[in-house]
């Protein structure tokens, strides 16, 4: 069914404002997917902090023009878009769509918008294969932890050799 004048004006204000709260977005060729598979997705993408709809390539360029970015990989796409935006976490759209992908072989990932600039399918695969930010904070922790409980380690093994002396010197005095 077609879409009225205000309608496609909602979803395109709806589409420039997913845009600019978002830190990353991976655009999906979704077709062959039923129902009950795009609403798991919506689901999933819900529960990582983001949000999945379906744009029409119009709309898409339009709102991608409005916005002042480059349209360049929208050329290459043939019909409509499934566009999964990430709030809160840069990588996390990218780790979605690869592991939904995974799960079914009809989700094939376009390309991705990183940083306002657009990356190719490959480089969306990359990002999704890198540790969570929570799991580079750890080891980063872990990093600084180490050398500084080395230099603790270090500086209590003269105490602790100085007491050893001390108390070695005093069992000797109580034995005569």
């Amino acid at each position: 069914m077609a879409k009225n004048k205000e309608q496609k004006k909602r979803e395109l204000e709806k589409i420039e404002a997913a845009f600019k709260g978002a830190k990353s977005l991976v655009l999906i060729d979704y077709f062959g997917l039923k129902v009950k598979e795009i609403n798991q997705l919506r689901k999933m993408a819900k529960t990582m902090g983001g949000e999945y709809f379906v744009a029409k390539k119009t709309l898409f360029k339009l709102a991608l023009k409005n916005l002042g970015l480059s349209n360049e990989c929208v050329e290459k796409i043939s019909s409509g878009v499934g566009l999964v935006f990430g709030y809160q976490d840069e990588i996390a759209p990218a780790k979605l769509i690869l592991k939904f992908s995974q799960e079914h072989e009809k989700v094939k990932i376009l390309a991705g918008l990183f940083d306002k600039n657009f990356i190719t399918p490959e480089e969306v695969r990359f990002l999704a294969k890198l540790p969570s930010r929570e799991q580079l904070l750890i080891q980063l922790v872990w990093m600084i932890r180490t050398p500084l409980t080395g230099l603790v380690n270090v500086c209590q093994a003269n105490l602790r050799n100085l007491v050893y002396a001390l108390n070695a010197l005093y069992l000797i005095r109580n034995k005569n």
